[in-house]
């Protein structure tokens, strides 16, 4: 599953397709807070959860604002009411 997010990386960087940069963001995130934030991680797993919070980060100045409210979404999970 991560060896695929690695390959949509490249569809991080089409402008028109925000909705495809919104959801691969997503699933990074999702894949960093099940998967990557274990305390014992692997060299390289250390490697793909850092690769994955730059790409968050990257997006956080991203043109479209729905993208940049995903990326926060994905960073700061929403107060209960």
């Amino acid at each position: 599953m991560i060896q695929l997010l690695m390959e949509l990386d490249a569809c991080l960087t089409l402008p028109q397709a925000y909705g495809v940069r919104s959801s691969v963001l997503s699933v990074m995130g999702e894949v960093l807070s099940q998967t990557l934030c274990a305390e014992q991680l692997s060299d390289e797993a250390k490697e793909i959860r850092d690769s994955f919070l730059d790409h968050l980060e990257e997006h956080l100045w991203d043109v479209n604002a729905l993208v940049r409210a995903k990326v926060l979404y994905t960073i700061v999970p929403p107060l209960p009411p």
